[in-house]
């Protein structure tokens, strides 16, 4: 399922643990363009990010990462993906270390 939220359509709901200032919130992670995106205020802390669905949630298969408005310097090298059936119970789905600095688009 494609998460690409059209910039005026608010039918889902995303919310984060911190954005370092509004051109650069959360919604741009999810608006298949790296000319914007999401950014925290504290690279040194954990942050997360949340996709609710209004509707019934589909069967993630993968999903893919970019570099920061294409710049690999602002990447991850570690990371945690989970899924939760009721936003309070989370499972594992997926969870990364040790990566390589993301160049450009990768699936995972």
């Amino acid at each position: 399922t494609d998460l690409t939220v059209p910039a005026n359509a608010q039918k889902n709901v995303i919310s984060r643990s911190d954005v370092i200032n509004a051109p650069n919130e959360a919604r741009n992670a999810f608006n298949n363009t790296f000319t914007t995106g999401w950014a925290t205020s504290n690279a040194s802390s954990e942050h997360w990010i949340q996709y609710q669905f209004k509707d019934e949630a589909p069967i993630v298969g993968g999903y893919r990462l970019w570099p920061y408005k294409g710049n690999s310097a602002a990447g991850w090298t570690a990371w945690k993906f989970f899924g939760s059936n009721n936003g309070s119970d989370w499972d594992l789905l997926d969870e990364r270390s040790g990566i390589a600095t993301i160049t450009s688009g990768k699936t995972f």
